[in-house]
């Protein structure tokens, strides 16, 4: 059985700890008052700070609260799901140095886009939308006024242009490169009897002046490069040099 001094230097221990925690709680500042988007912007910036302890933690904490003393978050309400997710693209690393850059940023990407308007794009097909966010991917990361004006490009840019209608096509033809894959008859040319797509024809001498008689379909090398439908002589024609 532990003597009695060992049960009060147990006491002593535990009081100590309970008493040390308190104060950490006292000294910690209240974050309640925080919406999430601040609460996750304040964290972020004090993440390294969290790593060294609780009074470096609390320190970064009175910092950047004190650094957005008076300043509150813009209200969002008002954008669209395009302009929110544009606008947190453009303030993503604010957003990361407290709330109080974060603030400052929203607070200039709305201003920004004052009387600005995402264009109306309902009209587009899948296709076409798909090539417009593509189009607009960087300036949406910008904020909603350069997504806006991209967007208003793209659109002035198509106008009066469709896609053409590709309902004809099957799978492969609509997935496939013009003449990667598929192996055609040499097109004939009127007057100059069979020539290739490079301009070569059947019986043309080449260099040694042999009969060009082997038709060669376009391919591509390795490296992308197309090389075009050609003819050439038959091997084992041309006289050793």
């Amino acid at each position: 059985m532990e003597s009695r001094p060992g049960l009060c230097k147990t006491a002593l221990v535990i009081f100590c700890l309970v008493a040390c925690e308190l104060v950490a709680q006292a000294q910690q500042p209240d974050l309640s008052v925080l919406n999430s988007d601040d609460r996750i912007s304040l964290e972020l910036a004090c993440v390294i700070d969290k790593g060294n302890g609780p009074a470096a933690y609390h320190a970064c904490v009175q910092k950047q609260l004190q650094a957005m003393s008076g300043s509150s978050l813009p209200d969002r309400s008002g954008l669209n799901s395009d302009d929110r997710t544009s606008l947190e693209l453009a303030c993503v690393i604010d957003k990361g140095n407290g709330p109080a850059a974060y603030h400052a940023c929203v607070q200039k990407q709305l201003q920004a886009m004052s009387g600005s308007s995402l264009p109306d794009r309902s009209g587009l097909n899948s296709d076409d939308r798909t090539s417009l966010e593509l189009a607009c991917v960087i300036d949406k990361g910008n904020g909603p006024a350069a997504y806006h004006a991209c967007v208003r490009k793209q659109l002035q840019a198509m106008s009066g242009s469709s896609l053409p209608d590709r309902s004809g096509l099957n799978s492969d033809d609509r997935t496939s490169r013009p003449d990667a894959t598929k192996t055609a008859s040499p097109p004939t040319t009127s007057g100059t009897g069979l020539c290739a797509e490079n301009g070569s024809c059947y019986g043309d001498p080449n260099a040694t002046g042999v009969p060009k008689t082997v038709h060669v379909n376009g391919y591509y090398r390795k490296d992308g490069t197309y090389v075009r439908g050609h003819y050439r002589s038959a091997p084992g024609t041309n006289p050793r040099k």
